[in-house]
């Protein structure tokens, strides 16, 4: 569930919102102003969900392992 979550995010940042934000970059390299937009605010709170996430992967796996050393 947390592995699914973490590439869930990672295919939404890479598919949806990275063309999103990439073609915004090339307006405002072209000198156009982009209408305000919440994608920045979206990917942003898609990093701190994914860091969550991994933390709490990281946490739940070094739990497992201090277990199994433990019952040894």
């Amino acid at each position: 569930l947390v592995l699914g979550l973490i590439w869930l995010i990672v295919a939404v940042q890479s598919f949806l919102l990275l063309p999103v934000l990439d073609a915004r970059v090339g307006m405002i390299l072209k000198g156009v102003q982009p209408p305000p937009a919440p994608w920045h605010v979206v990917y942003v709170a898609l990093e701190v969900t994914k860091l969550v996430t991994l933390v709490a992967a990281a946490w739940l796996c070094a739990r497992h392992l201090g277990a199994a050393r433990s019952a040894a």
